[in-house]
């Protein structure tokens, strides 16, 4: 499957199966959303599951193939920087620099809330073991 989110001023997300012939939008199309999605943020697909957080701090878990609601959540402030998997913990990074741990389910189970006392609005990096997280004004490494 392909996925695809975007838009501008509405937003929308859609699956489509490979293969399709001709008008892939009649022959591939799996499904499609336009509820709650983001513009900025990309989402992130974890085995099952297909976390998505918006631009406004909405969360939603979405089964993949078919595209249904497994879990809504309005949890967050506003969310620029895209989620990042690390050991089947999903981890989600506020504008304000507040990041939230979930693990990877249809629950939307809270492991962890840090704060990183500055304003982030980058997707955080993962290299050799460790994360890197750049805040306006530092960059946060953590092992």
């Amino acid at each position: 499957m392909v996925f695809s989110f975007g838009g501008s001023p509405d937003k929308h997300a859609m699956a489509l199966r490979l293969g399709g012939r001709g008008d892939i939008l009649q022959s591939g199309l799996a499904w499609r959303n336009e509820k709650s999605m983001p513009y900025v943020p990309s989402p992130i697909l974890v085995g099952n599951y297909l976390h998505i957080i918006n631009d406004n701090g909405v969360y939603t878990c979405l089964e993949p193939r078919t595209g249904k609601t497994l879990k809504t959540a309005r949890k967050f402030g506003s969310v620029y920087s895209s989620p990042i998997a690390v050991a089947d913990r999903i981890y989600f990074f506020e504008d304000s620099g507040n990041c939230t741990v979930i693990q990877n389910n249809d629950r939307f189970e809270v492991l962890a809330q840090n704060a990183l006392g500055e304003p982030t609005q980058t997707t955080p990096a993962i290299s050799n073991g460790r994360l890197y997280i750049r805040t306006d004004s530092h960059l946060v490494q953590v092992k």
